[in-house]
């Protein structure tokens, strides 16, 4: 039994590692990453919360947002709801909002995702995703199906920034420098 604890452990070492990785190299990638389209009609299309409430993306104009694809079994995306629950209480003055998305498919038993939710203190919104708006955003950006992503989409509905994996090291920052440098993007903008 022991021997299995320890191949167990390593297994995971390897598998958060791995994550941490994929989060660094993405995170060093996307700096200069020109925008993305949303695929059309992603803006419009209509959406379920996990409360059962319709959800837009076009809901927010002039906002910027942060939308993240985790489930509630991934340690990495546990993490990173917990910074995004920072972010989202730290930019409230900001045009900026934080949407969760979990698919039917990572986490099939809603119920569950709504009580894992609540002791998180998730407080924004979550897509409950059954007809594969997820995945239609990793394809625009050409991704890997890995969880979590993180997507900074525009209020002219352009994928600014994109974040596969989490790393306790640097997804923070280089999120929140996503953010400003979406600010800065959207303030020169209107000023033309």
């Amino acid at each position: 039994m022991r021997r299995q604890e320890i191949q167990l452990a390593w297994l995971s070492l390897l598998l958060l590692m791995s994550c941490f990785a994929c989060a660094h190299a993405q995170g060093e990638g996307s700096k200069n990453q020109p925008y993305v389209a949303l695929p059309p009609g992603s803006m419009n299309r209509g959406l379920i919360t996990i409360d059962n409430r319709r959800l837009r993306l076009s809901d927010y104009p002039d906002k910027t947002i942060v939308l993240n694809l985790f489930a509630s079994w991934c340690g990495p995306c546990v993490l990173n709801l917990r910074d995004l629950v920072l972010v989202s209480k730290t930019y409230r003055v900001h045009p900026i909002e934080v949407i969760g998305l979990v698919s039917h498919k990572n986490d099939p038993n809603i119920a569950f995702v709504r009580r894992f939710l609540r002791h998180q203190k998730v407080k924004f919104p979550v897509i409950w995703d059954n007809n594969d708006f997820g995945e239609s955003l990793v394809k625009a950006i050409n991704g890997h199906s890995v969880i979590p992503q993180t997507f900074v989409i525009d209020k002219f509905g352009r994928i600014q920034k994109h974040f596969e994996g989490y790393s306790p090291l640097n997804s923070s920052q280089l999120l929140r420098e996503a953010l400003d440098q979406v600010g800065q993007e959207t303030k020169a903008t209107m000023s033309r």
